[in-house]
């Protein structure tokens, strides 16, 4: 979007501004690229099935008992000397 005013949102008009004019091809190639690439990525996610996430698993397929992918180690905090908060005289 270009802008209307100069307190509006968007891009300034490059053809207006004679510093910016160099810009204006490089510009219009931006933007369409920036179409093509939200028109891919509207293509893509359209193209996307999901399936419904079941809300209950069937009694067959239940586990028994859970699954553990690695060895069990018990958190223990080490012991250590209590740090003096005040110097000694």
């Amino acid at each position: 979007k270009v802008k209307d005013a100069t307190s509006s949102k968007g891009m300034p008009d490059v053809a207006k501004i004679p510093a910016l004019k160099a810009l204006h091809n490089d510009l219009i190639d931006l933007r369409g690229h920036m179409n093509l690439l939200l028109k891919t990525w509207e293509k893509d996610n359209s193209s996307v099935y999901f399936e419904p996430v079941p809300q209950v698993v069937p009694a067959d397929k239940r586990l028994e008992k859970g699954v553990q992918l690695n060895k069990e180690d018990k958190y223990r905090v080490n012991d250590v000397e209590p740090l003096l908060l005040c110097l000694t005289e």
